[in-house]
């Protein structure tokens, strides 16, 4: 577990999903860095360690048969400070 900065994503089933929900698929990435795709997330929410002074790029989709859209969101991470995190973010 890291002592550093983290954000908790927590989002709700699609009011509409396109089939029976296998999964969720959390993808981010920041600054221009590579995409990071975690994938077989059963709940509904996901902790990801992050950098402090950042903006982070996240999209979570649910896996199903038939693709759909993917719920989306930017989040500028505050500079490191014990006593602001854990950081939660709603999607």
């Amino acid at each position: 577990m890291s002592n550093g900065p983290r954000i908790k994503l927590i989002w709700q089933k699609p009011a509409e999903p396109n089939g029976v929900i296998r999964s969720y698929t959390v993808s981010y990435s920041h600054s221009g860095n590579t995409q990071k795709d975690i994938s077989g997330i059963d709940a509904l929410s996901y902790t990801v360690d992050v950098l402090g002074g950042v903006q982070y790029q996240f999209s979570v989709r649910a896996v199903t048969i038939k693709p759909g859209p993917d719920a989306s969101s930017n989040v500028e991470v505050p500079e490191y400070s014990e006593f602001r995190f854990p950081f939660r973010h709603i999607l």
